[in-house]
């Protein structure tokens, strides 16, 4: 691990929270799963979640609602409790025994459904006042991708300012680092920027041949998508 890449594992393991942000191809994942094989040797419960199921199944998790059992989360905190309690008991147990939680993709988890999920596990845990039950949070995300599909991002919530994760940012891009073109072209684009001098190396790449590997096309209509598939 480089420098930025320990000092967030120190954290994680000290026991507090944390919020593990960056740019993607720092290590994010790497460090996560770094904490999750320190958590399992020391006899942690750990929760591997995330906003979405392309990324559960890369952590080797699921998606945060399915780990907590609250289907939609369209009830409140309450109800979501008392339907869990009685269509899933094994899963309050689960929860009330859970030393870690980790939700990847971050980023996409709205600032209610931040509040409710710890009022749903503070509810379970008999732990009212404590954000999250007393349950250690480790955040994973961009907050440049993709936004919540509705209401703010988590980070605007009151549970977000009671919990206060220590953030850490990682910045070392470790995926294109012997491609310093390449590497800057991404981190304008994280900003929603794109220069003329990075438009021009993009488009020269349109008629280039890569070897063994077929470049992926993106379209922006689902009827191109199904098209270039079928």
């Amino acid at each position: 691990m480089n420098p930025e890449q320990l000092k967030a594992f120190e954290v994680a393991k000290s026991g507090k929270s944390i919020g593990l942000f960056s740019e993607a191809g720092t290590g994010k994942t790497f460090v996560t799963k770094k904490i999750i094989e320190w958590a399992k040797e020391n006899s942690k419960s750990v929760g591997i979640t995330s906003s979405t199921g392309t990324s559960a199944i890369t952590m080797g998790g699921r998606t945060l609602h399915s780990f907590l059992g609250i289907g939609l989360a369209q009830k409140s905190a309450y109800n979501l409790v008392v339907n869990t309690r009685s269509k899933n008991p094994n899963t309050i147990t689960k929860l009330k025994n859970l030393d870690i939680l980790i939700i990847d993709e971050v980023s996409m988890i709205s600032a209610e459904l931040f509040d409710k999920v710890s009022e749903y596990l503070a509810i379970i845990r008999n732990r009212k006042d404590t954000p999250f039950g007393g349950v250690q949070l480790v955040l994973s995300g961009d907050m440049c991708q993709l936004p919540p599909v509705d209401g703010d991002y988590c980070f605007n919530s009151e549970t977000w300012k009671q919990l206060n994760p220590e953030i850490c940012i990682l910045s070392k891009i470790m995926r294109q680092k012997d491609d310093e073109t390449f590497r800057n072209i991404l981190e304008d684009a994280r900003f929603g920027v794109c220069t003329e001098e990075s438009l021009k190396i993009l488009k020269a790449q349109r008629n280039q041949t890569f070897g063994e590997i077929r470049p992926t096309i993106l379209y922006s209509k689902n009827i191109n998508v199904d098209a270039i598939n079928l």
